[in-house]
């Protein structure tokens, strides 16, 4: 893939587009864009932005916890509290 990226090394955000400079600023502009798609739909159930980082932040928890514990069983029950 480095050898089509305008710039070695750097990954290519929109594979679509011919032509695009993936610099630092943009690729922060990017990494935006992806939070806040996720955060928009959320916000049809009613949730907000705060509703959104505590749910962020509690499954980050049982993530962590899961993968502490390595993994020894699937237990959806872990996560109902969310």
């Amino acid at each position: 893939m480095a050898a089509n990226c305008p710039c070695a090394g750097a990954p290519v955000w929109k594979w679509w587009a011919k032509h695009q400079h993936v610099g630092e600023q943009n690729a922060r502009v990017e990494v935006v864009d992806l939070f806040h798609f996720p955060i928009s739909a959320a916000q049809v159930p009613g949730m907000s932005a705060a509703d959104d980082f505590n749910a962020y932040c509690k499954k980050n928890a049982v993530n962590f916890q899961r993968q502490d514990s390595g993994y020894p069983r699937t237990d959806e029950a872990d996560s109902r509290h969310i």
